[in-house]
């Protein structure tokens, strides 16, 4: 039997959130983390540019805390300084954790409860 490889170019990602509160949410993201806005569908679909990817956000989470949730890494060149930047605007990051080698990174939970993590780009 024959294989066949089908190569695809992916050009971009997007992750969708579903969120219960919309404007919380928007204060969230575009204004403590300072993600620019790429698309403003008011109280029905936000876009933000994370560098490659976009986060949209959509009406209809439960805003229920759940420690399953799908989150997000934002990868920084100085993870400390970034730490620092945000908690200035309100975002809540914890201190920087090191559980195990090659493992780094400080988390806050957007209102809805799902989970940011800054990164490195390189530990």
């Amino acid at each position: 039997m024959q294989s066949i490889l089908i190569v695809m170019k992916i050009d971009g990602a997007q992750v969708i959130f579903y969120v219960k509160n919309m404007e919380a949410s928007r204060e969230f993201y575009g204004g403590a983390l300072g993600l620019p806005l790429t698309y403003d569908g008011g109280d029905y679909w936000l876009t933000y540019d994370l560098g490659g990817t976009t986060l949209a956000l959509h009406p209809g989470g439960s805003g229920e805390p759940s420690e399953d949730r799908t989150g997000i890494s934002l990868l920084v060149s100085d993870l400390e300084e970034a730490r620092e930047f945000l908690n200035e605007r309100g975002a809540g990051f914890g201190e920087v954790l090191n559980p195990h080698p090659g493992v780094l990174f400080a988390v806050t939970r957007d209102p809805d409860g799902n989970p940011v993590f800054l990164k490195p780009m390189t530990v």
